[in-house]
């Protein structure tokens, strides 16, 4: 556990876990700055909106991390 986010607590608040709006595609923008599970994520989230028959573009925003990528 991190802090008091345990595993079961991370599942549960997972964007990956869930249940997909009814339509719709999404852009998952992720800085290429970030670790490697950031980035892992991010490439996950897009591939489930795809396995699902969504359009779902992964946009890696060169040198940005997730505080400065907003900006």
């Amino acid at each position: 556990a991190i802090g008091d986010l345990d595993a079961e607590t991370a599942r549960r608040l997972s964007p990956l876990m869930q249940v997909l709006p009814p339509s719709g595609d999404v852009l998952v923008a992720v800085g290429g700055a970030e670790t490697a599970q950031f980035l892992l994520q991010s490439r996950g989230f897009a591939s489930a909106w795809q396995a699902d028959g969504r359009t779902a573009e992964l946009m890696v925003v060169a040198k940005l991390n997730h505080y400065d990528i907003v900006q």
